[in-house]
């Protein structure tokens, strides 16, 4: 048995395949997805970088803090002037600048309470020195102080904003 070609087949042509689904342009749901990632993507640098300048005077504190030679006779005087100028670093100047003595503690201990530290510190101008296991304590605690209550976050109670200053924000 011989199978007879159709006469009518024998005019088609063969059957051509459509040109390749090219990656340009993008669909429209692309496009949304790249532009959410960007936006993400800059508002974690945003962010990276403010909360990096935020920290700084903390950073500088801490370097400060152990740059300190503990065998120094104004150690403790030393370590007073870094937490006050770490202060100083996120609040204006007329809050903490003018803050002494018990005033100064009470500060420091609405900030974050160690009272350790106000005790070691009132100690700074006494006729004794510290001795170096209360240096080596006075330090820990500092680094505890500025670790844990920098950078401000709010003003201490003791010390409302005043109007010319009540405009500025913390980090």
């Amino acid at each position: 048995m011989s199978v007879t070609p159709n006469p009518a087949l024998a005019n088609l042509k063969d059957i051509h395949l459509p040109s390749a689904i090219g990656d340009w342009p993008f669909a429209y749901g692309y496009w949304i997805i790249i532009a959410i990632a960007l936006t993400l993507l800059l508002m974690i640098a945003f962010y990276t970088q403010k909360h990096y300048q935020c920290t700084a005077a903390k950073r500088a504190a801490l370097q400060q803090l152990a740059q300190l030679d503990p065998e120094d006779v104004y150690y403790a005087i030393e370590i007073n002037g870094i937490l006050k100028r770490a202060a100083m670093s996120y609040l204006p100047r007329a809050h903490v600048a003018g803050l002494e003595g018990q005033a100064w503690y009470n500060w420091l201990n609405a900030q974050d309470n160690i009272p350790q530290l106000s005790q070691l510190l009132d100690t700074r101008y006494q006729q004794e020195a510290l001795s170096p296991s209360e240096r080596l304590i006075l330090k820990k605690l500092t680094k505890k102080w500025l670790s844990s209550a920098l950078p401000l976050t709010q003003t201490a109670k003791n010390n409302p904003p005043t109007e010319s200053t009540s405009g500025e924000s913390l980090c």
